[in-house]
């Protein structure tokens, strides 16, 4: 194997096979190309091939604008004036949602921009337009604390998948064995899951009585009942029934979801809740 002071072995001819063959497997990995490209570097910076050219560094964009599409432009009706570009679409009344700005024929000239496009301003106040497709490649929405919408909801989910196959596992320690695996599981199931992450994360501090008092309102607002066994078609849920009337392991659910959302989130978890794990199984249920 070569190493970063020797030659490398591997003649033209080789190299332009192992290219083919590159190009002809990418494909079938299903993995980023930048994945593949420039391995021995990621492991030696200093090493080199024959066959390699030197690759240009690559860099992602960190920069936050402020933008919105267009609807329209209304031009000056006189020499002088400026341009308004506008995010409401023509014929549509005025809301407080609408955003404009004036631009002046400089702005107009330089970047010739048109309806459906996007108008951007830059941190330094640099104003610039581009186009929807380029735009919304390459830039995300974000929300009041600057984390876009999509990466909230893909975390959301990550976790609520993690409370579901701990609950899932744990319930099958204690026998009960007929929690289906995420992706088999209801839309209402996984809807409730995420609405607990999203409780916990918004609500660090709530209790797992709360968290269950939730649930259980929940599922009683949509029909549910409490029976003996669980069954989802006929709406029955052995559970549904006031925190202090479930058996201890089964109010540790509520303890170990709330735990899981706290650890993935990196927030500390309050000596009180080791209390109350403790106490719970103390704790008999009421008759």
């Amino acid at each position: 194997m070569p190493t970063p002071d020797q030659p490398n072995p591997i003649n033209g001819e080789d190299a332009e096979r192992i290219k083919l063959i590159d190009r002809v497997l990418t494909p079938r990995r299903g993995m980023d190309k930048t994945l593949l490209d420039n391995a021995a570097e990621t492991l030696d910076p200093n090493y080199r091939d024959e066959f390699s050219p030197p690759a240009m560094k690559k860099y992602r964009s960190h920069k936050v604008v402020e933008a919105f599409k267009i609807g329209f432009i209304r031009e000056p009706r006189n020499v002088g004036e400026p341009f308004v570009l506008e995010s409401r679409q023509p014929g549509c009344e005025a809301s407080a949602q609408d955003v404009s700005v004036i631009v002046d024929r400089e702005f107009m000239n330089k970047h010739e921009p048109k309806a459906g496009g996007y108008y951007v301003r830059y941190p330094d106040l640099y104003e610039s337009w581009s186009p929807a497709e380029s735009f919304e490649t390459g830039y995300s929405e974000l929300d009041a604390d600057g984390d876009t919408k999509q990466q909230q909801w893909d975390f959301i989910d990550e976790v609520a998948r993690m409370c579901h196959l701990v609950n899932r596992e744990y319930s099958r320690a204690f026998g009960d064995k007929g929690i289906p695996n995420w992706d088999n599981a209801t839309e209402e199931q996984r809807h409730s899951t995420r609405f607990g992450v999203a409780m916990v994360l918004d609500h660090p501090y709530v209790t797992p009585r709360e968290l269950h008092e939730s649930w259980l309102a929940t599922y009683q607002k949509n029909g549910w009942r409490h029976g003996e066994v669980t069954d989802r078609e006929a709406k029955t849920h052995k559970d549904l029934l006031p925190f202090d009337e479930l058996p201890p392991e089964v109010r540790m659910k509520d303890v170990l979801f709330r735990a899981v959302v706290l650890i993935n989130a990196g927030i500390d978890i309050p000596e009180e809740v080791e209390e109350v794990a403790v106490n719970m199984n103390e704790q008999t249920p009421a008759a």
